[in-house]
């Protein structure tokens, strides 16, 4: 008597009552209770069929469960590129970590905050106005989620001059 073995080959001793698998052209035939009788080359195979899996769908579906959990902690920008790095309109989103749940809508250049855009952390502060290289730069407004505004000019990411100051009581 023979048994077939896990890696397709054939293995000479009794079932064990084990499952095994058989890829043949891109399917996989999961096979459970498998018996092989036969004297000489003729054998007869008896056997339960336990499930059946396309590898290309499985695959698929393996790739877009990870692009659906990425999606939940990774970055995510949206819009336009020049040389492959963020330049022009775009979204970008904060995924798990320090800026979890911040985003930033507005202008990029070779890839960092640059032009007019608005950043709206997490706990509720929104930062409208100008960027350069990155950081608040020029006429700008931030607003607390308890509506407080302080209208002013920034420079290098801080603010310099404050005009406008308006307190929600």
């Amino acid at each position: 008597m023979g048994f077939l073995k896990k890696d397709g080959g054939f293995d000479r001793r009794t079932s064990t009552g084990k499952s095994y698998s058989l890829a043949i052209d891109g399917i996989v035939v999961v096979i459970k209770g498998v018996f092989l009788v036969g004297k000489g080359v003729y054998l007869a195979v008896k056997f339960v069929v336990d499930k059946v899996i396309d590898v290309k769908e499985a695959k698929k579906a393996e790739i877009e469960e990870k692009r659906a959990e990425t999606a939940e902690t990774a970055d995510i920008y949206e819009g336009e590129y020049k040389d492959g790095v963020y330049h022009g309109q775009g979204t970008y989103t904060w995924g798990q970590g320090d800026f979890e749940g911040d985003k930033y809508v507005g202008e990029f250049k070779d890839g960092e905050r640059h032009g007019q855009g608005t950043y709206i952390l997490s706990n509720g502060d929104k930062y409208e106005g100008g960027w350069k290289d990155g950081e608040r730069h020029g006429q700008g407004t931030f607003t607390s989620p308890e509506g407080d505004k302080y209208e002013g000019e920034w420079k290098d990411g801080k603010i310099v001059n404050v005009w406008n100051v308006q307190k929600n009581e």
